[in-house]
């Protein structure tokens, strides 16, 4: 049981606000709580989530409160690659949004650590918690989350100064004409539409590396090495070059929609020196099991 004692500066203050506040919770996570007779206030139990606390109130939360949060957001299912007292690296699975934003206040893979690993819900920004980079939301793969403070700085200056070291693997449209090459064009937001990013000469410098790893009849398998990180880089790169990526609904041509139900592009390597320690980190992730099944079909 956590037993909480409300401060002066909090007094009426609505119940929900300040469960969410003192536990690092959304506010439709606490009002689950609420409702589901998990608090109490000075001995009884309130359903009420805009029940005002008044200082010197006594407010408990049953123990039950991370299996409540947990079974929400199904944290059982992260796959841990790598841990230890500073970073995790985790393989992000596709369909998950990695932190809040507009569309997406509850369920993304910030909510999930935050219940799995408690450590870092006061590392970062609230709802992006421990994390310093994304994945599209359709990509798989791995991802680095920092587990305290320290970890978290340099992490960033690290992504900032282009010192990590991202590879995927991406089922692309078509026969490129080089077997490797490198993608070098400013990326910016569409001017005809603006929820997309394009290739414009106003962008920002965006450069993609790329090899082949096998060929089909219609489309190539490729590893791709990012050295800028722009919005959707590696889909807008090559739907540029009239390559797209094979299932990403966004970008692509729709070859192929109906046999795959995601974009084939996976965070499959990733290399760094740790950052507290500066041990050379080389991590790897075999492609998701939908994808495996799409290569199956094209041999």
């Amino acid at each position: 049981m956590l037993v909480i004692t409300v401060d002066p500066t909090n007094s009426e203050k609505r119940l929900d606000n300040y469960v969410a506040q003192t536990q690092d919770l959304t506010r439709s996570e606490s009002k689950l709580l609420i409702k589901s007779g998990q608090v109490s206030v000075n001995g009884k139990i309130i359903f009420k989530p805009a029940f005002n606390v008044k200082s010197g109130f006594e407010i408990k939360i049953s123990k039950t409160i991370k299996e409540n949060i947990c079974k929400k957001n199904s944290c059982d299912n992260l796959s841990v690659i790598y841990k230890d007292e500073h970073i995790l690296v985790i393989e992000k699975p596709s369909g998950l949004t990695v932190h809040h934003g507009i569309k997406h206040r509850s369920n993304t893979l910030a909510d999930k650590l935050v219940v799995a690993f408690p450590e870092i819900h006061k590392i970062g920004e609230r709802g992006r918690n421990g994390i310093v980079h994304r994945l599209d939301k359709d990509t798989s793969g791995l991802m680095i989350i920092a587990l305290e403070p320290t970890a978290y700085n340099k992490l960033q200056k690290m992504f900032k100064r282009r010192e990590i070291q991202k590879y995927y693997v991406a089922l692309v449209f078509g026969k490129l004409l080089e077997k490797k090459g490198i993608i070098d064009a400013p990326i910016g937001r569409s001017p005809t539409n603006p929820v997309k990013q394009a290739l414009i000469n106003t962008g920002k410098e965006a450069i993609t590396n790329y090899v082949i790893i096998q060929e089909f009849q219609d489309v190539s398998l490729v590893e791709i090495h990012p050295e800028t990180g722009r919005m959707h880089q590696i889909r807008v790169h090559f739907s540029g070059i009239g390559h797209p990526i094979i299932g990403d609904r966004k970008y692509g041509n729709g070859y192929m929609n109906g046999v795959i139900s995601r974009q084939f592009l996976h965070a499959h390597k990733i290399k760094f020196h740790h950052p507290v320690t500066g041990k050379t980190m080389v991590l790897k992730s075999p492609l998701a099991s939908e994808l495996t099944k799409v290569l199956d079909c094209l041999q």
